[in-house]
């Protein structure tokens, strides 16, 4: 939002003439520049730079990554430097423009879980070392990490994914597939993942999860018919 727009006379504003040196306000100038071109023959309207804002546009990430997005339709190397210091615009950057590894941005991408998940699975289509510690603190992206990437167990990930009833329950299931004890006081607390990894993971009772279950008639009823216990 540019609160210049909000207020009652804009060109008395503190700052006014200053304005377009401010990253996003600057994209937002080009955005409403390109607008207001559009219908003027000649002129290509959505994707005509503003060549005068791009000194300012290129020092934040996710004005550049726009810019990149909406007008260059492409690379855009002077926009880089500040791209490839954001973890969720060095990856959409990879992604969508350089369609592959881009070193650059590699470091900034490694700190986080979810774009350090989506840079491995997506962009190197593999193992991504560099990015591990990140994705191993988040049990979701752990858990996503060993079942499309690793493809099998995956240690490094386990004590975060062990901490969610759901998340732990998918890894013994498809990961795993079997017992996982090490998840099991998490999937006891939830009645339906418990319910389920009795019935369909260890396919047996689950002693630690039936105070849970019996909490829940549905749930109660569906494990004495499929297990075979009463309780």
């Amino acid at each position: 939002m540019n609160l210049y727009d909000l207020h009652p006379n804009p060109t008395q504003a503190p700052g006014y003439e200053k304005r377009l040196m401010v990253p996003q306000i600057a994209y937002e100038e080009a955005k409403r520049r390109a607008k207001e071109s559009q219908g003027i023959k000649g002129v290509r309207g959505k994707g005509k730079r503003s060549r005068d804002l791009e000194p300012a546009i290129a020092k934040d990430g996710e004005s550049a990554y726009n810019y990149a997005n909406h007008f260059i339709k492409g690379r855009w190397p002077f926009g880089e430097p500040a791209i490839a210091k954001h973890p969720q615009w060095a990856y959409n950057y990879a992604y969508h423009f350089i369609k592959g590894r881009w070193p650059k941005g590699e470091a900034a991408i490694a700190t986080h879980p979810d774009w350090a998940y989506y840079y491995a699975e997506r962009v190197i289509k593999g193992r991504w070392p560099e990015g591990e510690a990140a994705i191993a603190t988040n049990g979701d992206k752990a858990r996503l990490y060993a079942q499309y990437v690793i493809r099998g167990r995956w240690p490094m990930g386990e004590p975060a994914i062990a901490k969610d009833p759901e998340t732990a329950g998918d890894y013994a299931h498809s990961v795993i597939k079997g017992r996982w004890p090490m998840g099991e006081p998490a999937i006891a607390k939830d009645p339906e993942t418990a319910l389920d990894y009795a019935v369909n993971t260890i396919k047996g009772r689950f002693p630690l999860g039936e105070p849970t279950i019996a909490k829940y008639p549905r749930a109660v009823d569906e494990y004495e018919e499929e297990i075979g216990v009463k309780l």
